[in-house]
């Protein structure tokens, strides 16, 4: 996490007499401890986060429901969860605006048990850097409940994901920055600098495992000539294998003519780029009302698929034959209406240079993220062809080793288990 410490000390306007210090960056040194801070959670938080956010998830208030799923109770939401525990920086600082950044991911749900003492959230920090340039420090979050730690390191690079990979047999990884990032930025030139600088500092991790970690791109398509120049830049000087790309940018989908000069030197890199799950610019409505099928559970496919099908029937892929694109969660169920795209596009007139099917085939390379499952993994094989099927581990947001396990237990003759396993991310991204 990055803050910025002002210089001056500034007055809580919500009452005059209590004065809030902001730490001087001065004053701050390497090492240094914030103030441990203890943050209760009952039911009422859970419901409150949930009209105020709304999750109405039942594993969030429904003990019967979150037992069956395997849980052992009720569980806060992890978005409060996150929340919860910068509030220790935030207040720390006397600004939440001085929160710079702030990456962790989800080690061990926060049980609320239903009484009137619920969760205890115990958050302690520990400045482990500084940056003299732009005067900003590091701090280090640590949070538990019941004895466990809750939160992990998002930006644990060497560390422990290292150990996660070996433990699930995963000889490397690709890094890529999950949605939002700069697809939220409203000002282009903002984003691209932000991108930018956002690749240099997942290179010099990288750096330091190169054998191990790879990455994608993080590309402004606010400025799709400005993305176009960064992809060569990361592609030619960082030795990224891609880009990925988070979803719609403000609406703006990449199947948009404004868009083309990203494809265009995409295709002369034969780079492929990811499109990564986003929320649409418009919630479904069609799942108003309803709870736990939005967001991951159903509308993120629909959304991603969508914008996969823009790019088919769009014509992106006749305009650049050799585009080269990524979807996760075994292709956001395109691979499964194959037929039917055909049997649509020949309905509705659709001109185009091939069938609907025949792009999906050839210009799409799907991975495994968060669909562990044997029979949808044979169908996209089946579907689309057995090189064009890729392992990933879906770090943070699955469990890596239960990933592992999976691609070396389902059934799979050997060598369809090599290709999937390795041989196929590796020819598409150029692994040696």
């Amino acid at each position: 996490m990055t803050a910025d410490p002002a210089a001056e000390p500034t007055v809580d306007p919500a009452s005059e007499q209590t004065a809030v210090v902001r730490p001087s960056f001065d004053g701050i040194a390497v090492g240094a401890a914030l103030p441990g801070r203890t943050f209760p959670l009952t039911r009422a938080d859970l419901v409150r986060y949930a009209g105020a956010g709304g999750d109405f998830n039942v594993i969030h208030w429904n003990e019967r429901i979150a037992t069956a799923v395997g849980l052992p109770n009720v569980i806060a939401h992890g978005m409060l969860t996150m929340a919860t525990a910068v509030r220790l920086v935030a207040d720390w600082c006397g600004d939440p605006g001085a929160v710079l950044q702030y990456g962790v991911r989800f080690t061990k749900p926060v049980v609320v048990p239903d009484d009137d003492r619920g969760a205890v959230v115990e958050v302690t920090g520990l400045v482990s850097g500084r940056d003299e340039q732009s005067r900003t420090v590091t701090v280090e979050l640590t949070a538990t409940s019941s004895g466990e730690k809750v939160l992990g390191r998002l930006n644990d690079y060497t560390g422990e994901r290292i150990e996660i990979m070996d433990r699930a047999g995963i000889a490397r990884s690709i890094l890529a920055i999950a949605g939002p990032g700069v697809q939220a930025e409203r000002n282009a030139a903002v984003a691209t600098r932000r991108a930018a600088e956002s690749n240099d500092q997942l290179a010099a991790e990288i750096a330091k495992a190169p054998t191990r970690l790879g990455g994608l791109a993080h590309l402004a398509v606010q400025d799709a000539k400005a993305a176009a120049d960064e992809l060569e830049r990361c592609v030619k000087s960082l030795g990224f294998k891609g880009a990925m790309i988070n979803g719609h940018t403000h609406g703006l989908y990449l199947d948009d003519p404004s868009v083309y000069p990203l494809w265009e030197r995409a295709e002369a890199l034969g780079a492929p780029i990811y499109i990564h799950p986003t929320d649409p610019v418009t919630p479904a409505p069609v799942l108003n009302g309803t709870h736990g099928i939005r967001r991951a559970t159903w509308e993120w496919g629909f959304e991603t698929g969508s914008h996969a099908l823009r790019l088919v029937f769009g014509g992106t892929f006749d305009r650049f034959p050799k585009a080269k694109l990524i979807l996760g969660h075994l292709g956001e169920t395109l691979p499964y209406l194959l037929w039917r795209f055909d049997s649509r596009a020949k309905l509705y007139g659709v001109k185009l240079k091939r069938e609907p099917s025949q792009y999906i085939r050839e210009n799409i390379w799907v991975t495994l993220s968060g669909m562990y499952s044997a029979e949808p993994m044979q169908c996209a094989i089946a579907a689309l062809g057995a090189d064009r099927v890729m392992f990933s581990a879906d770090y943070p947001f699955e469990d890596s080793e239960g990933a592992g396990r999976f691609m070396d237990t389902t059934p799979l003759a050997d060598d369809l288990r090599k290709a999937v396993a390795h041989d196929n991310a590796a020819r598409l991204l150029g692994i040696a």
